[in-house]
């Protein structure tokens, strides 16, 4: 936003308009970027999940 901003490339767009395109670009860049991290932690918890599998013993046998 601001790369275009300087080079004068949203200089049709009024001053609420670009801050308008300024919140939005934000917003939706971190949308994407929890989207990424929420990811991150299942796969995580999923990995996690199955060394706890692996590792635990077998304490249901006699």
């Amino acid at each position: 936003m601001l790369l275009l901003l300087v080079q004068g490339k949203l200089s049709n767009l009024t001053v609420e308009e670009r801050f308008a395109f300024n919140v939005s670009l934000r917003m939706f860049t971190r949308s994407i970027v929890i989207q990424m991290r929420v990811e991150d932690l299942q796969l995580g918890v999923e990995s996690y999940q199955k060394r706890l599998n692996l590792t635990r013993p077998d304490t249901y046998r006699s």
